[in-house]
């Protein structure tokens, strides 16, 4: 027996969620890079209180605005446009995604 698969392959697809989870995949992946490895590393630390989540959240949030894939976001939102995301700059990657000061 085949194994089924997560992907979509029609609109009769046998997994009626497997469109929804598919759309889900691909918003993530069309989405910032800088800012998804923000969420990634904030997960990767398995918060247990959702207090903790927020708090990294906060501490993560002045950080992005001076990135690249902010800049691009802005242009492309003001000229209507889906961005364009290159991902982390050499900057950001050698301080390890990491911008400004660390509270």
């Amino acid at each position: 027996m085949r194994p089924r698969s997560v992907w979509p392959t029609s609109s009769a697809s046998p997994d009626p969620h497997g469109r929804k989870r598919y759309g889900w995949a691909r918003r993530l992946a069309e989405g910032a890079p800088f800012s998804i490895a923000a969420t990634k590393r904030i997960l990767a630390s398995r918060p247990a209180e959702l207090g903790t989540v927020l708090a990294e959240e906060v501490r993560a949030q002045p950080q992005l605005p001076a990135g690249a894939d902010f800049a691009e976001g802005s242009r492309a939102f003001s000229a209507g446009r889906a961005p364009r995301f290159t991902g982390p700059t050499t900057t950001e990657r050698a301080c390890g995604g990491r911008r400004g000061p660390q509270n």
